[in-house]
């Protein structure tokens, strides 16, 4: 994607990323790429269900790679995308509904393929964007593109897109919707996926705050807010070139209010203000990051970044995100990542 460029230009951001993104690697089974004991039971026929959302770390490596010039490291995160397009992964709706760990849509049916799916339109398109990788990698990333469209195709015939989207009251669950669908249209041109990814941040635009935040359960958390900006920031950046001016800039301003709100809870010492969290708990005891979420405090800083770097706000943001960063040395994970002078 285009701006991944410019933020891994930055060097101290690229080393975030690409320290994030090895920790994550070390989750991947290096031979099948698959990630977490459930998913290898699962593998081995010892459960009845897989999940499929802890596949999408695979994204979070690729873009280490990415940063850091690592194509073992990109190889390694494309496999746990591959996994979850294996026939006897996808099922023969071709949409991970087959022996998925939920039923209910709205619970959380939806949520991990949709994340999952995210993360792969996310990865095939930033391999695409480094012409200069391996040219294997990139015949990998082409040969998943197939199945994100049948995958894509098959979600809005079942008619889990739309009623995900309808009643789904947190920005941070349904977002995942809208970049699979535009990334899908980006690789295959299928113009119903744009018209779902519209309408899914039509969607989220309805549930936004009047202090600007995002919406979750009606309230706002700062938690998941990081998670929607970091996909949001995305979104748009699939915009490009698609002709659509007003909707570009509508979408900006939509992201620059909430983010704009998660800025105003960042303390001075890179501390986050979680007083009246909707779903996740106050700022409390460092805690190590070596699963899927990505809501630690090494992902805050990176999505602050993304966000900065993207809309060209990164001489303006960059002592929060510094801030946020120090308050990282805390967090045991990425204790030895120097965080750029002040």
């Amino acid at each position: 994607m285009n701006y991944l460029k410019a933020l891994f230009a930055h060097e101290k951001i690229a080393d975030w990323i690409a320290f994030a993104g090895g920790e994550r690697a070390e989750r991947i089974d290096k031979d099948d790429g698959v990630v977490g004991e459930k998913n290898a039971e699962w593998q081995d026929g010892l459960r009845a269900d897989y999940y499929m959302e802890a596949q999408r770390i695979g994204y979070q490596v690729v873009l280490g790679g990415l940063a850091s010039g690592g194509s073992a490291l990109v190889s390694r995160g494309l496999k746990a995308i591959e996994w979850g397009y294996q026939p006897e992964v996808m099922g023969p709706t071709s949409d991970w509904s087959f022996n998925r760990e939920w039923d209910d849509i709205l619970a959380h049916a939806a949520h991990p393929r949709t994340m999952f799916a995210a993360a792969s339109v996310e990865t095939v398109l930033a391999i695409f964007e480094h012409d200069t990788l391996r040219t294997k990698l990139h015949e990998r990333a082409a040969a998943l593109v197939d199945g994100i469209g049948q995958s894509a195709a098959a979600y809005i015939a079942s008619g889990d897109a739309e009623v995900f989207r309808t009643q789904c009251v947190n920005s941070s669950q349904i977002v995942f919707q809208a970049t699979w669908m535009q990334g899908a249209y980006q690789l295959t041109g299928e113009k119903d996926f744009k018209v779902e990814a519209k309408r899914t941040v039509k969607a989220m635009m309805g549930l936004q705050l009047d202090s600007g935040a995002f919406g979750e359960k009606g309230s706002s958390d700062t938690s998941y807010t990081v998670q929607a900006l970091r996909e949001l920031v995305a979104y748009r950046d699939m915009l490009k070139g698609n002709g659509d001016g007003a909707w570009h800039t509508k979408v900006s301003d939509f992201i620059t209010r909430g983010a704009d709100w998660l800025l105003g809870r960042i303390q001075p010492n890179g501390s986050i203000d979680t007083t009246g969290n909707s779903r996740t708990s106050p700022d409390g005891p460092p805690i190590k990051g070596d699963f899927a979420k990505g809501w630690h405090i090494d992902q805050i800083a990176i999505t602050l970044a993304q966000y900065a770097v993207a809309f060209g706000r990164q001489d303006e943001l960059s002592p929060v995100i510094t801030a946020v960063q120090y308050r990282g040395q805390e967090y045991d994970h990425i204790g030895d990542i120097t965080p750029p002078a002040v």
